[in-house]
């Protein structure tokens, strides 16, 4: 299908690349939203409206700088994702980048879901014995 911009026709590559820089465009403008957010509210807008708090291991409020690095590594998929799309396009062709790069997102996040994590509750470490 071809897409109509005025007079002339839009080639489907050229419709999904415009296409695929809005949607980075909106995945940026999220991430940078999402980042200042986590410094300025300590954990993020949603965190702290829910009245969920950052803390560290023994139960003190995380620096801004921690919660940053943790914001970071977050959203480190997305230029990491760019960045493999830039080099493999020349390689392989759009659709085929684009497919492989979303599919290694989507399969890291269906492990790190599917892993389990150890996550040690304040309670659970004052009802421990050293």
């Amino acid at each position: 299908m071809l897409l109509v911009v005025g007079a002339r026709l839009m080639r489907p590559a050229v419709r999904l690349v415009m296409m695929g820089s809005v949607a980075i465009g909106g995945f940026l403008w999220g991430a940078i939203l999402s980042v200042l957010a986590a410094v300025v509210c300590r954990g993020g807008v949603l965190m702290r409206a829910l009245g969920i708090a950052m803390v560290t291991r023994n139960g003190a409020d995380a620096s801004r700088g921690r919660i940053l690095a943790r914001a970071v590594v977050a959203w480190s998929w997305l230029p990491f994702g760019v960045i493999a799309c830039a080099f493999l396009v020349p390689v392989l062709g759009v659709t085929v980048s684009l497919v492989l790069v979303v599919g290694v997102v989507i399969a890291v996040i269906v492990w790190s879901a599917i892993t389990p994590a150890t996550i040690t509750t304040a309670k659970e470490k004052m009802n421990t014995t050293v």
